[in-house]
């Protein structure tokens, strides 16, 4: 394959469909290296999708507010008027970051600056003196901050600024399937267990969120020392299971007909009970769940999950205090073309005894936070990604996704794509593949703020 690449389209841009070869599904390395592709990425990605940001939960009562990211704009997540509401932390008089608290309770924003104020809902409400210093200068209505649109998922509040952008419950489409299985199978859903966990990465975003987006494979090699230590029994089905892609959307399941688990849903669910449920819960999936959905979840239970682009959970059972129980929620922020920021939760049911609540927490850490065992052997695998990638030849190379299933078809008995056996590449390469979409399309100007 030619691996010189056109630097730029007829616009002047970079011609990002110039990096792939669709045939061969492979990338140049350029991907996660370009400072300029990193920009771009934020202007046609990040400005025009939907972008989880925070959980219901932690925001529990009026005035409640969160400091996360939409791409590298910093937002306020804030509950106000018995709704949620997403703002640019950003002072409409000259541009000062307005909250630099990562959570707190408050009714007015005051900008450190200039003391101009704005309600929890992102309406200006004043300037100290303003009379006397602007006179009838500040029109009401005029000074508002940006706001972004906000809609819920299984308590999970995502944000988008592109106005004309299908809705929540388009963009996720069949994945609803699937995530009802983790997010919404109890009466009254779920909760984070305190503020999440912060890493930094020195590491391209994608690099690191594709772990998440169906790569099983990884587990022989980054995850040895397990099979090593024989805290998981190392064998054929190891690196079996099942897979689905569905709108660029992704969960990894396990199978458990490889170890020949049979019975009604039920059964096999008081067997095998999912992580961050109890035993007492399990009544409830009936009432929420769907038979099919139940059948799936009872032999194919989603355990590695990713929802385009940036929002990743895992869930595992296992067994002890070691491996315990798992329950991640991340949301992946960019921050420069080498440099990402983690923001890691536990995500448990509501209606858990106290004591369980606590025990998903330290394990799910112990497991995935920033000192945890998985945790270090990825995040040092996702660094020297970056590192080799970063001279002059190792940036000229390819990043090859090779290994291609068939998929089932109608007989999964699932919506989206769903490949059985031996782990793929193809849940990956879909996540590319929506991502070059969104690179193709111009943004627009989105968001822009006009002059007065």
């Amino acid at each position: 394959m030619n691996q010189h690449f056109h630097e730029a389209g007829q616009d002047g841009e970079i011609a990002v469909a110039s990096l792939f070869n669709l045939k061969s599904r492979e990338f140049s390395s350029r991907l996660i290296t370009d400072p300029n592709i990193f920009e771009l990425e934020l202007e046609r990605l990040f400005a025009r999708t939907w972008i989880a940001v925070a959980h219901e939960s932690e925001l529990p009562v009026e005035g409640s507010y969160v400091a996360r990211h939409i791409g590298r704009d910093p937002v306020l997540v804030t509950r106000s008027g018995g709704a949620f509401h997403i703002m640019l932390n950003r002072c409409s008089h000259r541009g000062m970051m307005l909250s630099r608290a990562d959570s707190g309770i408050t009714g007015l924003h005051t900008c450190p600056y200039h003391a101009w104020a704005f309600s929890a809902d992102g309406k200006f409400n004043g300037a100290p003196f303003q009379r006397q210093v602007y006179g009838e200068n500040l029109e009401p209505g005029c000074y508002d901050l940006p706001k972004a649109r906000m809609e819920t998922y299984g308590g999970i509040i995502f944000g988008c600024w592109d106005p004309e952008a299908p809705s929540l419950d388009e963009f996720l489409g069949d994945y609803k399937w699937f995530g009802d299985m983790l997010f919404r199978r109890t009466d009254n859903g779920m909760e984070v267990g305190g503020a999440p966990q912060r890493c930094m990465v020195k590491a391209n975003w994608k690099v690191v969120t594709e772990g998440f987006f169906g790569d099983h494979s990884h587990l022989m090699g980054a995850h040895s020392s397990f099979f090593d230590l024989g805290i998981v029994k190392r064998s054929s089905t190891s690196i079996h299971n099942r897979k689905i892609s569905v709108n660029g959307h992704s969960l990894l399941c396990h199978d458990y007909a490889l170890y020949g688990l049979e019975g009604q849903p039920m059964e096999i669910l008081s067997k095998m009970v999912p992580a961050g449920i109890t035993a007492d819960l399990l009544p409830q999936l009936e009432k929420n769940l769907s038979p099919e959905q139940l059948q799936f979840m009872g032999m194919t239970p989603p355990s590695i999950n990713g929802i385009f682009p940036t929002t990743a959970s895992v869930y595992m059972a296992g067994q002890g205090e070691l491996l315990g129980q798992v329950t991640l929620l991340r949301f992946i922020n960019p921050v420069a073309v080498d440099r990402t920021e983690i923001l890691s939760f536990s995500l448990v049911e509501k209606d858990a005894p106290q004591a369980f609540k606590d025990f998903v927490h330290r394990t799910t850490f112990q497991n995935f936070g920033t000192g945890g065992i998985f945790e270090a052997d990825d995040i040092e695998l996702w660094q020297g990604v970056q590192r080799a990638t970063a001279g002059v030849i190792g940036r000229r190379g390819m990043v090859r996704y090779p290994s291609m299933g068939t998929p089932q078809g109608e007989e999964a008995g699932c919506p989206g794509n769903s490949y059985r056996g031996i782990s793929t590449d193809d849940s990956q390469w879909a996540f590319y593949e929506k991502y070059l979409d969104y690179m193709q399309s111009p943004s627009d100007g989105i968001g822009v703020e006009k002059g007065r």
